[in-house]
């Protein structure tokens, strides 16, 4: 088992950052969303505690601003930056210390536009759930078995910690503890197709069963998650940034036509 990747994951470093700030369910949710959107690569860990920092600082105001600055950042850097870990040990750093200036901008936004945010965060939810799920299935057709297992046993403990549920902490530790010790036997259970066939259609019911417990019961929600999905596989990459704010743009539009509430 690696234990620098297992302890020092966004979902664990994002609920004890939070608790120690005061609020583990912030952390908890901050981390999960994270994790399916951006997956456990480098700056995961800096859009969680940057998020998380920032919101307890500004007494939450806004989250989806927040975690749309601190994802955008995210990805600047990893872009264009060759010291990687500097920099965003660096933005993390700057940005909490102007949390006196965020406290200013989002206190003059108008309410409605921040209350339009909000309701845009259940996009940015499906966005995350259908990147999982795209992601999931290209693995499962491409991908050796111990990559299948370690994206799955990361969707399933990240969707925990949206949920809000705190054993989901030690259930990434002991997961990623039998997953090293029966990795053979899981390699053996997906090597045929009619495993893999049915793995994708487990992790279909996944997804669905997810989205349905973390947002509200809606048809155009349910639409938009299944539109997405079928786009996004004939995709040669994933647009994670393109569909990050075409989901918030998405989400600001249905709530100014009250089709969201």
């Amino acid at each position: 088992m690696d234990i620098k990747r297992v302890f020092l994951s966004p979902l664990v470093l994002g609920p004890v950052f939070a608790f120690l700030m005061g609020n583990i369910s912030l952390g908890l949710i901050t981390a999960g969303i994270t994790i399916l959107i951006w997956g456990q690569r480098e700056g995961s860990n800096f859009v969680v505690l940057t998020t998380v920092g920032l919101l307890i600082l500004t007494a939450n105001i806004n989250m989806e601003i927040i975690f749309l600055y601190s994802i955008t950042l995210a990805f600047i850097i990893d872009e264009n930056c060759r010291e990687k870990q500097f920099f965003f040990l660096l933005a993390c750093l700057t940005s909490l210390g102007a949390f006196p200036v965020w406290i200013y901008i989002l206190g003059k936004l108008p309410v409605h536009l921040l209350n339009q945010f909000n309701i845009a965060g259940g996009f940015v939810l499906i966005s995350a759930l259908v990147l999982t799920y795209v992601k999931g299935l290209i693995l499962i057709k491409d991908a050796s078995s111990e990559e299948i297992a370690a994206h799955f046993f990361l969707s399933f403990v990240a969707v925990l910690e949206v949920i809000g549920v705190y054993w989901a902490i030690p259930c990434w530790v002991l997961g990623n503890y039998f997953l090293n010790k029966y990795n053979v036997s899981f390699q053996n259970m997906i090597k045929s197709r009619t495993n893999s066939y049915l793995l994708s259609l487990f992790f279909m019911f996944f997804i669905i069963f997810t989205a349905y417990i973390v947002l509200p019961v809606n048809s155009i929600l349910l639409a938009i998650l299944i539109f997405l999905s079928a786009v996004l596989l004939y995709c040669n990459t994933l647009p994670v940034f393109e569909l990050l704010y075409m989901s918030v743009i998405l989400g600001i539009i249905f709530a100014k036509l009250g089709w969201l509430t």
